[in-house]
């Protein structure tokens, strides 16, 4: 039992390492869809256990096998995130994004990244478009979130809540 999920694991490997070598096509096959969860799952057990490096490396992994799914990107912008690799983190949410634009969750990392680097036009353009997915959840938890510190008094972020409120 253990050889046979050991070769299953090698083989997946290897899917991935492969398919990352030549052009990615539009669509992804089965194999290659089990073989980006499989990379997914590694990378978030991975942060989970506080092994940054290897999350991001099993998060890129799964990108490569599977371009076109946003939550490895915007997993991957956590642990970079956590790194305090906040250019590559918001590179990674920008991706997930583009991917999905109604992914709310990423908007919001990327308001906190860019509040964090004192951008605050664009920490403000982040939140709207969270807002305008999530209306007061997100604002109830900007309101709180220490990375809104420095822009929480500005009269962009006050106009937001109030329009939202």
């Amino acid at each position: 039992m253990k050889i046979g999920r050991l070769f299953a694991i090698v083989i997946l490997g290897w899917i991935a390492f492969l398919s990352g070598c030549g052009t990615q096509a539009q669509e992804t096959s089965p194999t290659e869809t089990l073989a980006a969860e499989a990379h997914y799952n590694w990378g978030i057990a991975a942060a989970r256990q506080g092994n940054l490096e290897q999350a991001v490396m099993e998060f890129k992994m799964a990108i490569r096998v599977s371009p076109n799914w946003a939550e490895p990107y915007f997993h991957l912008g956590i642990a970079y995130g956590n790194q305090e690799k906040l250019d590559h983190a918001i590179a990674a949410w920008k991706a997930a994004t583009h991917i999905n634009p109604d992914f709310a969750k990423a908007h919001y990392n990327l308001a906190r990244a860019y509040a964090l680097k004192n951008q605050k036009d664009l920490a403000i353009q982040a939140l709207q478009k969270t807002v305008a997915l999530l209306d007061r959840t997100a604002i109830q938890a900007a309101k709180t979130d220490r990375a809104f510190e420095k822009i929480r008094e500005s009269p962009e972020f006050q106009n937001l809540i109030n329009t939202v409120e």
